[in-house]
């Protein structure tokens, strides 16, 4: 069992033929059974890659507010002097 304590965003296109999405599906069940923290966003017709301008401008988003999440979260602000 894959063991994955840090927060986790997973996404994958459900026409992938390198990474079929079950193998992602597997990976995200199995990592969760120990880490709530895994996020998960399937794109509809994609593949090994985002080419619908919606998708990319989505993953993109959810990757900066996972950022700000999860880096505020392990490094919060210094108090000023």
């Amino acid at each position: 069992m894959p063991n994955v304590s840090e927060p986790l965003l997973m996404a994958y296109g459900s026409d992938d033929t390198r990474v079929p999405l079950v193998y992602g599906e597997r990976f995200r069940d199995a990592v969760r059974k120990n880490n709530p923290n895994v996020g998960w966003v399937q794109y509809d017709g994609e593949q090994h890659g985002w080419h619908v301008l919606a998708d990319n401008v989505d993953f993109l988003t959810r990757v900066d507010e996972s950022l700000a999440v999860n880096l505020a979260a392990a490094h919060p602000p210094l108090a000023s002097p």
